[in-house]
C-alpha cells in the first residue's frame, strides 16, 4: 500500500461533497417551500416556471460541486497510481 498524501485536498474534496448534498437537499426543499408560499398569493400556474428554474439552478450547483469533489479525487488517484508505478519500476530495476 502506498502512503496517503495531500490531506488538505482530501478534506477539501470531502467538504465539496458535503456542500453538494446540503445544496441539493436544502435547496430543493427551499425552492419547493418557496413555490408553495408563492402559490398562496399568485394566480394558478404562475409558480410553475420559477419553481422549475429554481430546481434546475439547484441541480446545476449541486452537480458542479459534486464534480469538483470528484475532480480533486481523480487527481489524487492519478498521483498515487503514478507513484506506485514508479516504485514498482524501481524494484524491477534492482
Amino acid at each position: 500500500m502506498v502512503e496517503t498524501r495531500y490531506t488538505a485536498l482530501r478534506i477539501i474534496s470531502t467538504g465539496y461533497k458535503v456542500f453538494a448534498y446540503i445544496i441539493g437537499i436544502g435547496g430543493t426543499l427551499l425552492v419547493l417551500l418557496g413555490g408553495a408560499g408563492m402559490a398562496k398569493f399568485s394566480p394558478a400556474g404562475a409558480t410553475f416556471l420559477p419553481v422549475i428554474a429554481g430546481l434546475v439552478v439547484v441541480g446545476i450547483a449541486s452537480f458542479t460541486m459534486f464534480a469538483a469533489s470528484e475532480g480533486i479525487k481523480i487527481f489524487i488517484d492519478i498521483e498515487e497510481n503514478t507513484r506506485l508505478a514508479a516504485l514498482r519500476l524501481r524494484r524491477l530495476e534492482t
